[in-house]
């Protein structure tokens, strides 16, 4: 969420900068768009973390989570049509393997 903020003011600055200092007066549709960034960026994503700790535990969480970057590039690829180079590709299967070979040796 922080980096959002961030990346909403660098946005402002170089292209509007007299409205970062006035940012006092934004209209109804910015604060709408601030407001859903922050429950979909970060409100929901945090209590769907929480409801699945509480599932399956905070180790397994753990391990689980780190699939997010990987299914991230995936879908990249997929639907915005980002190019993978062979070292991403590479890094994909470590981190997918590495997920994969933690939850057999759970079992």
């Amino acid at each position: 969420m922080t980096a959002a903020a961030v990346a909403w003011c660098v946005h402002l600055l170089l292209l509007r900068p007299t409205e970062l200092l006035m940012a006092v007066w934004m209209s109804v549709d910015t604060i709408a768009l601030i407001a859903m960034l922050v429950v979909f960026s970060m409100v929901l994503p945090a209590f769907a973390m929480v409801a699945g700790i509480e599932r399956i535990g905070a180790e397994r969480a753990a391990i689980i989570s780190t699939l997010g970057p990987p299914a991230a590039a995936v879908i990249a690829w997929l639907i915005l049509g980002e190019v993978m180079t062979p070292v991403q590709m590479a890094g994909l299967l470590v981190v997918v393997g590495g997920v994969l070979l933690l939850e057999r040796k759970r079992r």
